[in-house]
């Protein structure tokens, strides 16, 4: 605090000489050394425009972005709410508030924000399709609600579709799982994840040709992932082909899978 004061005291001084405000310039030269990615060089010469003007919304905003950069939630919050305060509306700060709550692991909160987001910006497909994957496991048909209105503002968000598609898929419709997971395919930004999503669809209603096609293309596109392997591993038991299912287990397991140990261990006492 004495630091800060002094700060102040200095640059008060410095702007009466010069007869010009100091903290325009300050937050300017921020900006900059943000914008290079020098984010605690950007935190130190925002604080100090702060100092200066501590309601200035400009300045707390991009505070408030430099915690977020920095992996700084708890200021990040403090920030947010304080714009809030101040300002209101004017800055949005319900989203990115529901977004840190939801990050912290705090559920209750993260769904009160993004309420209130909702009543700011009712057809917002970030607030609609965020909100949608943290309330899915609690109340799927309110999810569902969510990702069709979003689906409704954005058809062609193959994130959008993914989640859309998932959620018919849990609730049974596999009609509309299958048609949502086909439009994704049209789309020239189709995600491997959306593709896994689909191969696990295909697995489910046993189309295991066409589940094995799409797995193997994502396990070549993300290696790294125990899911795909586990996914084939499954396929290829289903198949009859145990020494495939075997292998894919067993790399599922390398990567940290402990349902691909469960499934390896009752495919071998099976077929003891």
């Amino acid at each position: 605090m004495f630091c800060k004061k002094k700060n102040y005291s200095i640059l008060k001084i410095l702007e009466k000489s010069l007869n010009i405000p100091i903290s325009p310039f300050i937050y300017k030269f921020a900006l900059y050394k943000d914008d290079k990615g020098q984010y605690w060089a950007a935190m130190k010469l925002i604080d100090l425009a702060l100092t200066i003007s501590p309601d200035n919304g400009d300045y707390l905003a991009l505070q408030a972005d430099i915690c977020d950069e920095l992996g700084l939630s708890d200021q990040y919050c403090e920030i947010l709410l304080r714009l809030h305060e101040l300002y209101g509306e004017k800055y949005d700060t319900f989203f990115n508030l529901a977004e840190c709550e939801k990050e912290r692991g705090n559920t209750d909160k993260a769904i009160e924000y993004y309420e209130k987001s909702l009543k700011i910006n009712p057809n917002d497909i970030d607030v609609l399709n965020n909100y949608g994957v943290l309330i899915e496991k609690r109340n799927i048909n309110k999810a569902l609600l969510l990702y069709k209105k979003a689906y409704k503002n954005s058809p062609d968000d193959s994130g959008i579709i993914n989640n859309l598609a998932n959620c018919y898929k849990k609730i049974g419709n596999s009609f509309e799982a299958e048609k949502l997971y086909k439009k994704a395919f049209e789309l020239p930004d189709l995600t491997q994840r959306t593709r896994y999503n689909y191969a696990v669809f295909l697995y489910e209603q046993n189309n295991y040709d066409e589940a094995l096609k799409n797995a193997l293309i994502a396990v070549e596109k993300d290696p790294e992932s125990y899911r795909h392997y586990y996914l084939l591993g499954c396929i290829y038991e289903e198949l009859g082909k145990l020494n495939l299912a075997i292998e894919y287990y067993e790399k599922a397991m390398a990567l940290g899978s402990d349902r691909a140990k469960d499934a390896l261990f009752e495919l071998k006492k099976a077929n003891e």
